[in-house]
């Protein structure tokens, strides 16, 4: 089946930069995980690529600028470009915000020809806010995706005449597929490039591999039997109420909304759905401020009106900064409504453990639950982050994941002290003659002897150390060491400093 791919090149880098209010032509790049999703020009010719890790792109390109993928933001912002593109041709389906496929028969037809139709809606793209457009016509999803990588500045436009689209396609390596494992498993029988598999047998392709290798072999060939699957436009769930006069006290406001988020709640439910993730957006005369809510399960009326009260009172007063002439909820994450029902013997333990939490939450504020998240880092508080109940960590799971994983020169190592006490009171060590104990190079100028620790004294019995810690040297910053002490009175101490030292944690 004819099939036209449109792209909005850097689209996603451009609106994360417009909304990040950075220069979309500078050196930007949008992080999943711990994974570049996109980079600006700019940034690719610095050698940031796709798919490289963060650590990477940043040793090649130390000025990137990183900003974290919102997906839910990148396809609203998307939305009026789809809209402008369904206008010019219905059938429109969205892959991801920048790509679309359309069926390349109706608009074809209806403006006279095939290239024709593509320099239109690459029209269509630029005049709905892209700063380039890329078209490419083929015979199948596929192929058509994969003749973008031929289009460029000088080339918008690509049409594959009918029936040559293998052809096209045979020169590539197999890594277009995008299926690593097979690809692999290929190049160990020989095939290495598209055409190569193409040339098979796709009955003895699909009896090896499968069909997952039967799909791989039809993309390959040109074949493909899927073709456009127009989107469907959801139901529009976004809840405005608007105040006329603007209100200026937090408690009206929730009273106000409190209906609207029960009708939403409600409405849901009877489409199988429930909000995951939730944006709240208030309207003020200075302006907009929106905000990203998650609920570790889903969200209740109550629960919508706690994070309205929360975003607006924010110190936690009940008058606002502020007049606010509209709000805006917005359900940015669906779920199956199935997968959080109740099990047949009622809640279990981790519902009511939720419940428990979210009434206090409700009680105390957003910030009066905090759960932690192991994370990674030098210093023995930088390794777990405290979070409110319900909250994700900005960078994903995945990132700080990673960021366990790393070596982390100089962190504490062995049995992990009961009590972290982060940047803690100083302390002074001392030697036997009462003299300040420092490190020197590498080594403590002398054996410790006393420690005196808010303005009591405690003989040490044993001691370990010190260690460095690693630090930004090139960022100017003084060398610091660890060091253990054990006092007569059988309490155990972590310091960190070299000429002036720091309680970091203690052993119970």
């Amino acid at each position: 089946m004819r099939t036209m791919a449109v792209l909005a090149p850097g689209w996603v880098v451009d609106a994360a930069a417009r909304r990040a209010g950075a220069d979309p032509d500078g050196l930007i790049a949008i992080s999943r995980g711990d994974r570049i999703l996109a980079a600006s020009a700019a940034a690719a010719a610095a050698g940031v690529e796709e798919g490289i890790r963060l650590r990477e792109a940043q040793y090649r390109c130390p000025e990137l600028v990183l900003l974290a993928e919102d997906e839910g933001t990148a396809m609203r912002d998307f939305s009026p470009v789809v809209a402008a593109i369904e206008d010019a041709v219905p059938g429109v389906q969205l892959l991801r915000p920048g790509l679309l496929l359309v069926r390349a028969r109706g608009a074809a037809r209806y403006y006279g020809g095939e290239h024709e139709a593509a320099g239109r809606l690459a029209e269509a793209l630029l005049a709905a806010g892209s700063r380039t457009a890329r078209v490419a016509v083929a015979d199948g999803p596929f192929a058509a995706q994969t003749a973008l990588r031929f289009t460029s500045a000088v080339r918008p436009v690509l049409v594959v005449s009918p029936g040559r689209s293998a052809e096209m396609l045979a020169g590539l390596p197999l890594s277009v597929l995008d299926e690593p494992e097979l690809a692999a498993l290929l190049a160990r029988l020989g095939v290495s490039r598209l055409g190569e598999l193409a040339a098979l047998d796709e009955e003895s392709v699909a009896a090896r591999f499968g069909q997952g290798g039967r799909i791989a072999w039809t993309r390959a060939s040109a074949r493909e039997e899927e073709g456009v699957v127009p989107r469907v436009v959801p139901p529009e769930w976004t809840r405005t109420r608007r105040f006329e006069p603007a209100a200026e006290r937090a408690d009206e406001i929730t009273f106000r909304i409190r209906t609207d988020a029960e009708e939403l709640v409600a409405a849901l439910l009877e489409a199988g759905r429930v909000i995951t993730v939730l944006r709240v957006v208030i309207v003020t005369e200075h302006g907009e401020q929106d905000r990203l809510w998650r609920h570790p399960r889903w969200f209740r009326p109550s629960d919508v009106v706690d994070r309205v009260r929360w975003q607006l009172q924010g110190s936690g007063g009940a008058a606002l900064e502020a007049a606010v002439a509209e709000l805006r909820i917005v359900p940015e994450g669906l779920d199956a409504a199935h997968e959080h029902q109740r099990g047949l013997w009622g809640a279990g333990g981790q519902e009511r453990v939720s419940g428990g939490l979210a009434r206090v939450q409700s009680m105390l504020g957003h910030e009066g639950v905090l759960i932690p998240h192991l994370s990674g880092g030098q210093a023995l508080a930088d390794r777990v982050r405290l979070l409110p109940w319900g909250e994700a960590p900005a960078e994903g799971e995945d990132a700080l994941r990673e960021r366990r994983s790393r070596p982390w020169p100089g962190r504490p190592v062995g049995p992990a002290p009961s009590r972290v006490l982060g940047a803690g009171p100083a302390v002074v060590v001392c030697d036997g003659d009462g003299a300040p104990v420092t490190v020197v190079g590498d080594r403590l100028s002398a054996e410790p002897q006393q420690l005196r620790l808010g303005g009591a004294d405690e003989a040490v019995t044993a001691w370990a150390g010190p260690w460095p810690v690693g630090v930004r040297w090139w960022e100017g910053q003084a060398a610091r060491f660890r060091l253990q002490l054990l006092t007569a009175q059988h309490n155990a101490y972590l310091l960190t400093g070299s000429s002036h030292w720091h309680l970091e944690a203690s052993y119970d």
